[in-house]
């Protein structure tokens, strides 16, 4: 995301000693060509007085503020569409474990097991754990 977002400077490190299945290594972001960064052309740091502001809020304040807050904020009401999939488990387990055994039962048509699963799926083979041989994925 940061690659995508950067409008005047973007800096990309270079971890030489990152392990080789790391996420500085899983995408090549082109460091190499790149020019080193020339911290001796920037401006020197300004050192600014550390200011001690004293916290004069009271907690009848601090109540009175929550509840200003709280009246002048909508309600979020998150719309989970995959929670009415009929494959949707009402087991609270069901959304944190993936159950790859699916005791033989063929997933058919999207849904939420059926994205955990393709999920788990591509974790498992950007991380090793799983080699890219369509026998071993089946």
């Amino acid at each position: 995301m940061a690659t995508t977002r950067a409008r005047d400077l973007l800096v990309i490190p270079d971890l030489p000693g990152a392990s080789s299945r790391s996420w500085s290594r899983v995408m090549d972001l082109g460091q190499k060509r790149l020019t080193e960064l020339q911290t001796d052309s920037l401006p020197a740091p300004v050192a600014s007085p550390a200011h001690a502001d004293t916290n004069e809020q009271t907690e009848a304040v601090f109540a009175t503020e929550a509840e200003r807050i709280d009246a002048a904020s909508a309600p979020i009401i998150w719309d989970r569409p995959s929670e009415r999939d009929p494959d949707r488990s009402a087991d609270t387990m069901d959304s944190f474990v993936v159950d790859i055994t699916l005791d033989g039962q063929r997933i058919i048509g999207a849904g939420a097991r059926r994205g955990k699963v393709l999920h788990k799926l591509m974790e498992e083979l950007l991380n090793g754990e799983l080699l890219p041989v369509r026998e071993e994925v089946t």
